[in-house]
């Protein structure tokens, strides 16, 4: 991460835009650094996972106007692509939700979840993708205020067998989609 000058909320000290880099390290140190998006979300946490031949990186972009959606990038190919947001859910959120997406892959499949508030409806969201993350195809709610419940942070659990399940921390008996 790296911040440009300029102010950041009275955030005490801190200024400009948070980036987002990733650097590749061989046995002398770091040989190389490159920047993947110029404005991300200061707090929410990062998540990536290994996709075919690919690696598959997922984060919370901060777009014109406090616009915070989640975005990926692939590494493949020994260079960086540009990001690609996931869904446009168009959240415009002036401070850092502290909420990052959680992303899973098999193959070429991977599946990117993620909480929004888009329109001041708390959301759990799901959106999979066939051709390793370079697009995704339309999201599902699996929580929410339409389930009764404001969903939050992400993860994922797996089985040997393969099977994947999105998590996310509820109250007890919070109803969610089946969807």
């Amino acid at each position: 991460r790296h911040t440009g000058g300029g102010g950041h909320g009275g955030h005490g000290g801190a200024g400009g835009a948070m980036t987002l880099r990733a650097a590749a390290f061989n046995a002398e140190g770091k040989h190389s650094e490159s920047q993947l998006d110029a404005s991300t979300c200061d707090c929410c946490q990062t998540d990536s996972v290994r996709v075919g031949d690919a690696v598959l990186l997922a984060y919370r972009d901060r777009a014109e106007g406090e616009i915070r959606d989640i975005a990926v990038t692939r590494f493949e190919g020994g260079r960086w692509q540009a990001p690609a947001i996931v869904h446009a859910d168009n959240w415009m959120m002036p401070a850092c939700p502290v909420n990052g997406p959680a992303i899973d892959a098999r193959g070429e499949q991977a599946w990117v979840a993620w909480y929004t508030a888009a329109g001041g409806t708390p959301a759990l969201r799901l959106a999979r993708s066939e051709d390793g993350g370079r697009s995704f195809g339309p999201p599902l709610t699996l929580a929410g205020s339409r389930c009764g419940w404001p969903a939050t942070t992400t993860g994922w659990a797996r089985k040997p067998c393969a099977r994947r399940w999105p998590t996310w921390p509820a109250a007890a008996g919070a109803p969610v989609s089946r969807a």
